[in-house]
């Protein structure tokens, strides 16, 4: 995923959503896995105890790149570089962290973060219910409103 599949909407300066253009990682129909992308919306919800594309907006801002090289830019680069935060580099960071603060770095690991915005989420309030349907990328409003609508493209 590189600096070009990211869409700020209106504007990275002041964004409701935060279209993401990703490659899956399984192939429908035999189709080749680059033959298109899945078109990702994210809420811009200042109220969200998680926000991904709060989190984005503020990745561009720290770590800017020239629009002319978005394409050519890992999303998630070592700072100033084309150079891409490969998984066993995000995981040697992580357990780096766990022995700094007396952690014993064989019980963290990456998966933890997958799972632990659903966490945030249900501690929340919100429903599991709720939890799936933004998994599947449908907007849920603020937790314990109960109603959800699909996000059209």
């Amino acid at each position: 995923v590189s600096r070009d599949d990211v869409e700020f909407q209106p504007s990275l300066e002041n964004p409701d959503r935060v279209w993401l253009n990703m490659t899956p990682a399984k192939k429908p129909g035999g189709l080749s896995a680059h033959s298109f992308k899945d078109r990702v919306l994210l809420p811009y919800d200042k109220d969200a105890p998680t926000n991904a594309a709060f989190a984005l907006q503020r990745l561009f801002q720290v770590d800017p790149c020239p629009k002319e090289e978005m394409a050519s830019t890992p999303l998630f680069r070592r700072p100033g570089t084309k150079v891409p935060i490969l998984y066993n580099d995000a995981l040697k960071v992580l357990k780096h962290l766990a022995r700094i603060i007396g952690r014993d770095p064989k019980t963290f690991g990456l998966h933890s973060f997958r799972i632990g915005g659903a966490t945030a989420l249900f501690s929340q309030g919100v429903t599991a219910e709720e939890i799936k349907l933004k998994e599947k990328g449908v907007h849920v409003p603020a937790a314990g409103c109960g109603s959800a609508s699909v996000a059209q493209a």
